[in-house]
């Protein structure tokens, strides 16, 4: 019996382990060490190494009870799967072979880390229902608009006064964008995201090259609509009966105390579905601030309850400010049903 330990929590690890378990004997067992319950026997010397140990490199445990890792363990293997794999088993018996695999290794044991998170982005299990990959899509992809309104802004602000508001606001989006980008994994993100970039970008510069006013009621027609559109994912979730959608009793809401949404480790590392709901609403109450500090920049400057619009010596100009504010969240709106799909 040939005994084989690897790193249940380690994406790649898992990946590699099933394409051997295709082809191994029976009498190959596999054993995860991220059971907590997993027993370690002794080597026949009394040798019995520890948990991390076995962790950082690959181990075997042989028939004869002996511990072999690095190559040596992997040539054992190799030499019970198929024909491949004991072809590469025969460079363990030339002369200084298994030192050469034992560099390879020590060579992917560095590069791993960078490796196994560019699995977890690619071929991750979801971690958001399946009925709301759709949804938090069009967020991915609407946080990444708000990050490049407010880039444009900054660029294009001709109010000093504005600047530090719009920097809050941008350190606020770009930690919505971080934990989305957590949330979803590549293949599921929006395929017109450089489509969103400059749409958001060109939102911003208009918004900005307009003045004080037209800054503040950009802003605050973008929010009216986030807010909306967050809300509406709140109140389908909170319709669920799926106690897998919801897993508040396992401390999973997001941490954005420390200046980064840092989502927990239970979802982030085994793949479960987080408190969406709770994610959810903590961003929505931050647009719904942003929503707020331009409305009331809008009032004190202006002095109009109705977000400085339609006031002011110029008519003509709060009707085509009126007009840009209606195109704005119309084509959030669209945006949306876009992302969604795309």
């Amino acid at each position: 019996m040939l005994s084989v330990y690897f790193d249940g929590g380690c994406p790649l690890c898992v990946r590699e382990v099933a394409v051997y378990r295709r082809q191994s004997p029976a009498d190959v067992r596999w054993e995860n060490l991220a059971a907590p319950e997993l027993h370690i026997p002794r080597a026949t010397d009394g040798y019995q190494p520890a948990r991390d140990v076995l962790l950082r490199r690959f181990h075997v445990h042989t028939a004869d009870g002996r511990w072999l890792h690095g190559a040596p363990a992997f040539a054992v293997l190799w030499a019970r799967l198929g024909w491949p794999w004991r072809a590469l088993s025969l460079i363990g018996r030339l002369p200084g072979g298994l030192w050469c695999m034992d560099v390879v290794y020590a060579l992917f044991l560095r590069a791993r880390p960078s490796l196994q998170g560019l699995v977890w982005h690619l071929v991750r299990p979801e971690a958001v229902p399946w009925d709301m990959v759709a949804a938090i899509r069009s967020d991915q992809a609407g946080e990444t608009g708000a990050v490049w309104i407010y880039r444009a802004m900054r660029l294009f602000n001709r109010a000093p006064e504005l600047q530090s508001l719009l920097t809050e606001h941008q350190a606020q989006e770009a930690q919505h964008l971080q934990a989305m980008n957590q949330l979803l994994p590549w293949r599921f993100r929006s395929r017109l995201l450089p489509l969103w970039r400059v749409a958001g970008f060109m939102t911003g510069m208009v918004g900005a090259l307009g003045g004080r006013r037209w800054t503040l009621a950009t802003i605050a027609s973008v929010e009216r609509f986030v807010d909306r559109h967050y809300q509406e994912q709140i109140e389908y979730l909170s319709t669920r009966t799926d106690p897998m959608q919801s897993l508040t009793e396992n401390n999973t809401a997001a941490d954005c105390a420390t200046g980064t949404c840092t989502l927990p480790r239970r979802m982030a590392e085994l793949g479960d579905h987080p408190d969406l709901i709770s994610l959810l609403r903590a961003f929505r109450e931050d647009e719904l601030r942003h929503r707020d500090d331009a409305v009331a920049g809008l009032a004190d400057a202006y002095g109009d309850r109705r977000d400085g619009i339609f006031v002011g010596a110029n008519a003509e100009r709060s009707r085509l400010l009126a007009v840009w504010c209606k195109m704005v969240e119309r084509g959030s709106e669209i945006a949306v049903q876009f992302a969604k799909a795309l």
